[in-house]
């Protein structure tokens, strides 16, 4: 039986405990075979290199690896994943997948409209900021990373103006808001 976690050991108990400890003498090779446990080397030399002959090691994980991809694979779904704000979409023979054959769902959006690849310098703008809608309306090919950062830049210096003319306000507590007044007349044409 386990001792209770937590319960210390009373002294009486201690000195039984180091009474059996006495007269134990750890021999070299127990220290030697302890060392090698605790560098991570688990074998010998000598059962390490029995290993190394065997037949059915490389060829077995081939088949076990060919046999447990794709939809065969209980993780299996349906080749979608996300990736951080992103679905990723299983494209095995795409120019631009990633290491594991996938690629970002909106870029497929893109590349469906426009009937070509994207390079991997073109780089995919969402118009309204929402990453989830993927109309073909709302996505923007930029030729580079630095096009589309100047797109940021000039919506954030578009955002500023709109803080000066009171159509967008900001208080400590709530962050950035459209003006009550703006916001009313919008709804009212909705």
């Amino acid at each position: 039986m386990a001792w209770p976690k937590g319960v210390p050991f009373s002294d009486a108990h201690r000195a039984k405990l180091s009474a059996s400890k006495k007269g134990n003498i750890v021999t070299a090779e127990h220290r030697e075979k302890l060392r090698i446990a605790n560098t991570g080397n688990k074998h010998s030399a000598e059962v390490l290199d029995r290993m190394k002959g065997r037949p059915w090691q490389q060829e077995s994980l081939s088949k076990l690896s060919a046999g447990m991809t794709g939809e065969k694979n209980h993780r299996w779904r349906g080749g979608r994943k996300h990736k951080r704000d992103h679905m990723l979409i299983k494209s095995p023979g795409h120019p631009n997948a990633d290491a594991n054959g996938y690629v970002c769902e909106y870029r497929l959006v893109a590349e469906k409209t426009l009937g070509r690849y994207l390079t991997r310098e073109e780089v995919v703008h969402h118009i309204n900021g929402d990453e989830t809608d993927l109309t073909p309306e709302n996505l923007l090919v930029m030729e580079n990373q630095q096009a589309h950062a100047r797109l940021h830049s000039q919506l954030q210096q578009v955002s500023y103006d709109l803080v000066k003319l009171g159509i967008i306000v900001f208080d400590e507590e709530n962050g950035y808001q459209v003006a009550a007044v703006i916001a009313a007349r919008i709804a009212r044409r909705f």
